[in-house]
């Protein structure tokens, strides 16, 4: 255990399971001689503020290739009821990213089901950018010490289906973008290339070269020291009319500042494109910092977590 994580595991006989942080009380607490304690059960206790939180094992970032955020999204995978492999137990309580994994899969085939037309990339921004930084009463999301949890914690946030559904925009990528970025990671033609992106008209000699994360056309943002970096939105609904978004900027530092034009973009179909550009400024050098564009209408929110290193 680690924090205020808690696992649940079955110990073969009855058993109070506390977190880490809470045993170490307990555990001073036992070195006096009058020590005592008592177990009360108030049963199944449902809305327990401070959920979600980051458990210990959730994968964090940086990524190895720094030039793109990791994680995307957070999404549940602590004490997950399942389909077990055991004979005698065909469900147990499992725990861990690959309990988080079906999760964000299910989501991703409810979204195509209401979306066909939508490609992966499209089906990846509308989960990233209408994730949520902020628990169930409204508190940031935390870490397993409860300290505020940072993007390298749970990318955009823990996701939210229903708002998924209804995005607004997206961030676009084709096969082509991946190949190139991948080519370029990989330095050098490879030959299993169409088998990495699945498509077998790629080749790392035709594809542009030297593409780096940060180009992707990403559902979140690094912008690296003195660049400047460019994002296109595809508007994906509603149909009837135009909409015009409006930028709020937050960053973890104010004394950073980020530059971002246009700050305004308008929208008259589905399917139409907007460009912008970002970048960072600060009187200083090797700073850090943690922020969130969020693209407003009265009916949509987009929100592009971002990280700027200066």
């Amino acid at each position: 255990m680690s924090g205020h994580t808690l696992l649940l595991e079955d110990d073969g006989v009855p058993t109070v399971q506390v977190p880490f942080t809470t045993g170490q009380k307990l555990r001073e607490y036992c070195k006096f001689p009058d020590a005592a304690a008592q177990v009360s059960f108030r049963g199944t206790l449902v809305d327990v503020a401070g959920a979600p939180m980051t458990a210990y094992f959730s994968s964090r970032g940086p990524s190895s290739n720094p030039s793109v955020l990791k994680p995307d999204i957070l999404a549940p995978g602590l004490n997950i009821l399942a389909a077990g492999i055991e004979t005698e137990r065909p469900f147990v309580f499992m725990s861990g990213t690959s309990m988080a994994t079906p999760h964000v899969s299910g989501v991703a085939a409810l979204l195509k089901g209401l979306h066909p037309d939508w490609s992966p990339a499209a089906l990846r921004s509308a989960i990233v950018t209408t994730a949520s930084a902020y628990d169930n009463v409204g508190d940031v999301i935390l870490d397993k010490q409860k300290q505020r949890a940072s993007l390298f914690d749970i990318g955009g946030g823990h996701i939210t289906p229903q708002a998924a559904a209804d995005p607004g925009l997206v961030y676009e990528m084709n096969a082509t973008d991946y190949g190139a970025f991948l080519c370029n990671v990989l330095a050098g033609p490879h030959d299993d290339i169409q088998d990495l992106i699945g498509d077998q008209g790629l080749n790392c000699s035709t594809l542009p070269a030297g593409v780096q994360g940060f180009q992707l056309n990403y559902p979140s943002i690094v912008v690296p020291a003195n660049t400047t970096v460019q994002r296109t939105l595809t508007r994906v609904g509603p149909a009837d009319g135009g909409e015009t978004y409006y930028l709020f900027v937050y960053m973890r530092d104010p004394s950073v500042k980020v530059n971002v034009s246009p700050r305004t973009l308008e929208f008259s179909n589905p399917g139409d494109k907007q460009i912008f550009l970002v970048s960072g400024e600060y009187q200083g050098k090797n700073k850090t910092v943690e922020g969130v564009l969020i693209w407003n209408t009265a009916h949509h929110q987009i929100n592009t977590r971002m990280v700027v290193h200066i």
